[in-house]
């Protein structure tokens, strides 16, 4: 066990405070769709190799994060149209910027950390579990409620202004429609008047990976994310990235 004085122990504090504030900001900026600059607020501007992983693969580096953000945003102003387009009387003059996640409720409760600041103050990393909901009108389907319970894990690195995300990854162990099986993911049938949402395709992950498989009766149970422990230097934990 190392022995931190009262200076280094108290700076640990802090940083882990900070650290827990930097995933609540960012939970409510999912919430509130703030797609456009969430990338500019939280991700790392100059530690090498930025990443974010899903279930099927990394977004390896800062132009491939910012472009599925970007990406996600495009989709909230088609949604936007579509509202528009469903309801004129009442939409129809109204700029697609304005409409904001119209529609739309997202929940999102990070539960139980883990967070370990390294003995050197330059990383840290965190473990979440999300249990997440939501209900949305402008799907490809129409009105559709899902359920999502998963885990997320961050290497943070310590810049000029602040903590910010060097790598995360957020793997589901289910995200399916409310009131199907979990284990059988249904895939929802398009309606014709939400079809622009449906033709609109995300980016992949540029680097393809089985991540972690969602859950279904013959899956073994991995430890994915890991749990962070104790650490000095990132030299000599793992990391969350690709």
């Amino acid at each position: 066990m190392t022995n931190y004085s009262i200076e280094q122990l108290t700076r640990m504090w802090e940083d882990r405070n900070e650290i827990e504030n930097l995933m609540g900001r960012l939970t409510f900026s999912e919430i509130f769709k703030e797609n456009d600059y969430f990338v500019d607020t939280y991700w790392c501007k100059n530690a090498p190799a930025p990443s974010l992983g899903t279930n099927n693969g990394y977004y390896s580096g800062y132009e491939a994060i910012e472009g599925l953000f970007k990406s996600l945003k495009e989709l909230d102003i088609i949604r936007a149209n579509v509202a528009k387009s469903l309801h004129p009387e009442e939409l129809g003059n109204s700029a697609p910027e304005d409409l904001q996640g119209i529609g739309g409720i997202n929940v999102l409760n990070l539960t139980t950390p883990v967070v370990e600041v390294s003995g050197d103050g330059q990383t840290a990393k965190g473990l979440w579990y999300l249990i997440g909901g939501s209900a949305d009108f402008y799907t490809e389907a129409g009105a559709m409620a899902k359920s999502a319970w998963g885990r997320i894990g961050v290497d943070f690195v310590k810049e000029a202004d602040g903590w910010k995300i060097w790598h995360l990854v957020c793997v589901h162990e289910f995200d399916v429609m409310m009131g199907t099986d979990w284990a059988k993911p249904e895939v929802p049938e398009t309606l014709p008047e939400y079809k622009a949402v449906a033709d609109f395709k995300l980016p992949e992950p540029n680097v393809k990976a089985q991540v972690y498989e969602y859950y279904h009766s013959r899956r073994p149970l991995k430890a994915i994310p890991a749990v962070p422990e104790p650490y000095k230097t990132f030299s000599e934990t793992f990391s969350y990235g690709v």
